[in-house]
């Protein structure tokens, strides 16, 4: 009996030393593209600090509309019960660590003819019950691993989330500021209407008085249909921008737009200069990559310990009899540790055969979303440089213009131009300023899918 317990304890402590698992995971730096030219330079005094969405100095309506989105997303709140589930479900990895008990009672009947009973024909006990007690030791640190991998698959989809989450702010985020473009826009193309409305009447009157012809009155009523399909567009972008709006809070046509405000009322502060490689590190897509990455190597590295042999220590019991008064009449009891020796399994070989190939095919995925991460900060970074020069030169364009309309309406209050011709001068700088919105509404995109593809997230 000293012999057994001491058995058992040795085998204990064998279970306690566990193999150390070697580091095959790729690092960041030696991922990234060689000779890269990053459009965004370093900035030390950033490294101290995070930039969320909310730092950015954005509309402040935008802010609480996406506080709202965030609380009243029917998909958002699908995607955060669905977290829920993933945490149950990764249960099933490591239930083979716990012990396992379990029972049954029973009623049987029949014979049995056995040597005990001199092999006579005897009614065998109609009452059974049997418990069953097994757990397998970790030995060489498995279970340790699949639980690790757990951890790693819980972070995945958390940052999967973060995924989700970012996608969702700025879609809110631009959906917003296309309202604001479209309203502004709309109401420009009515002020053209009304003024070009204007200047037919007076153009009518010089028709009638033989001081214009008819072929500038066709022109003109020309001019005002295409002006009314141009009001007409902008004003259908602008229901559907609106239902868009609302069905981002489960509420469609049921949100109060009338304080968004124009376009040409926000400022865009720019952003500070950071290094790219900074934020590819904080992106959710590159860390959920990584997370499931590191899960795998757990994973693979639990495969490769179940090719060695386990330790189990089992424990049965039985008991058997004809008289639920007395029920343990017989009964058999049994217990010790078993080792299991897989030393032909070829399911388990299989099955490390596979993971090996998928560590593979993941590495070369954590590549991919790397190199996809510089592409898309740096096609961000060029398209924004260039939206930003753009609404410099349109912005000058757009204050020479201004000039240009003070020049005309003080030469028609002296009498120098006709009002026809001062409303026209005022429709050009409205087309001027249609313009120049739409350059601020491009410079508003491009600098959100800059803070976007640098990961920048809620908070």
């Amino acid at each position: 009996m000293k012999f057994y317990l001491y058995f058992v304890y040795c085998l204990l402590i064998t279970s306690c030393v566990y193999i150390k698992k070697p580091s095959s995971l790729p690092s960041l730096p030696t991922e990234l593209p060689k000779n890269n030219l990053f459009s965004l330079k370093s900035d030390n005094n950033l490294s101290e600090h995070k930039i969320s969405f909310k730092s950015l100095n954005l509309d402040e309506g935008l802010y609480d509309f996406i506080d709202l989105t965030l609380h009243k997303n029917p998909g958002w709140i699908t995607k955060l019960s669905k977290l829920e589930e993933v945490k149950s479900g990764l249960n099933f990895l490591t239930n083979g660590a716990k012990a396992n008990l379990n029972s049954s009672v029973g009623w049987t009947s029949g014979k049995e003819n056995t040597r005990d009973s001199d092999f006579k024909t005897s009614k065998i006990p109609q009452f059974q019950s049997n418990v069953g007690f097994a757990w397998e030791l970790d030995m060489w640190g498995k279970w340790e691993a699949h639980r690790n991998e757990t951890h790693e698959i819980l972070k995945a989809e958390h940052f999967m989330l973060k995924s989700a989450k970012l996608a969702l702010i700025y879609e809110a985020s631009k959906l917003w500021y296309m309202y604001k473009f479209l309203s502004e826009d709309r109401q420009l193309v009515y002020d053209q209407i009304q003024n070009h409305h204007e200047y037919h009447i007076l153009h009518l009157h010089k028709y009638n008085a033989g001081l214009d012809d008819n072929e500038s009155i066709i022109k003109m009523e020309n001019q005002i249909r295409q002006l009314v399909l141009e009001h007409n567009r902008v004003d259908k972008e602008l229901s559907i921008c609106a239902v868009k709006i609302g069905s981002l809070i489960g509420k469609p046509l049921d949100h109060n737009l009338s304080n968004v405000g124009f376009i040409s009322e926000e400022q865009i502060y720019p952003l500070p200069a950071v290094l790219p490689t900074k934020y590819i590190e904080q992106r959710p897509d590159v860390m959920e990559i990584k997370a499931r990455l590191t899960a795998h190597d757990f994973h693979t590295f639990a495969s490769k310990l179940d090719l060695y042999p386990s330790l189990q220590l089992r424990l049965s019991g039985i008991g058997m009899s004809g008289d639920l008064s007395n029920p343990f009449k017989q009964w058999k009891i049994a217990g010790g540790p078993s080792f299991n020796i897989p030393i032909l399994d070829p399911q388990r070989k299989t099955q490390l055969k596979f993971d090996l190939k998928k560590m593979d095919t993941l590495k070369n995925q954590w590549v991919e979303t790397i190199i996809r991460s510089v592409m898309e900060i740096e096609s961000a970074a060029i398209s924004h440089n260039a939206t930003m020069d753009d609404l410099k030169i349109v912005k000058i364009l757009d204050s020479e213009n201004k000039k240009l309309l003070a020049i005309s309406s003080d030469r028609f209050k002296h009498g120098l131009i006709s009002k026809i011709e001062y409303l026209q001068k005022e429709n050009e700088f409205l087309d001027v300023r249609r313009r120049t919105i739409l350059a601020e509404r491009n410079n508003i995109f491009s600098f959100l899918d800059l803070t976007k593809s640098l990961g920048i997230n809620w908070n």
